[in-house]
C-alpha cells in the first residue's frame, strides 16, 4: 500500500489484518506546500480558470468555451505584460490555451481537460506546472529564466 505521509516523502505501509505492521519512508525530494496568493491577479486568472474546468468536467458544456476565453484573455495579459511571445511566462500561457482549443472537439475534450485540471489545480494550490517543467527543456530556453509569472 502507497499513500503520501507528509510532503516530501511517500510511505510504503505493510498491513496485515488492517493493522500498521511497518512504514517505510522513500524521500521523493521537492517541497509541496501550499502557495495560494490571492493577492495576485495572476494566482486569480488560475482559481477562475479552475472553477471553470470543474464545472465543465462536470457537465457545463459552456465551460468549455469560457475556459478558452478565459486562456486567450491571459495570453494577452501576458504578451502586454511581458512584450514578447518568447518570454517564459507568455510560453506557457500559450501552450496551455492550445491545450484548451480541444474543447471543441466533443471526442477528447473531457479527457484533455481532467488533464488541464489536474495540473491547474496544481498550479493554484503549489505553484507548481507541469507546462513549465517541459519547457525549461525546449532548446530555445536553455540559459533562460525559468518562472510560473
Amino acid at each position: 500500500l502507497v499513500y503520501p505521509y507528509s510532503t516530501s516523502c511517500i510511505c510504503l505501509a505493510v498491513l496485515d489484518d488492517s493493522k500498521l505492521v511497518e512504514r517505510h519512508s522513500l524521500n521523493v525530494g521537492g517541497n509541496m506546500e501550499l502557495k495560494m496568493n490571492a493577492t495576485d491577479i495572476r494566482w486569480w486568472f488560475w482559481a477562475i480558470t479552475l472553477g471553470v474546468i470543474v464545472a465543465a468536467v462536470a457537465g457545463w458544456t459552456a465551460g468549455y468555451y469560457l475556459v478558452m476565453g478565459i486562456s486567450a484573455v491571459q495570453v494577452i495579459f501576458f504578451l502586454v505584460q511581458e512584450k514578447s511571445l518568447a518570454a517564459f511566462p507568455e510560453q506557457i500561457r500559450v501552450v496551455y490555451f492550445a491545450l484548451t482549443l480541444f474543447g471543441f472537439w466533443p471526442d477528447v475534450r473531457l479527457y484533455i481537460y481532467i488533464i488541464l485540471l489536474l495540473g491547474t489545480a496544481m498550479v493554484v494550490f503549489f505553484g507548481r506546472c507541469s507546462i513549465a517543467l517541459v519547457l525549461k527543456y525546449m532548446p530555445w530556453n536553455q540559459g533562460r529564466e525559468v518562472r510560473l509569472n
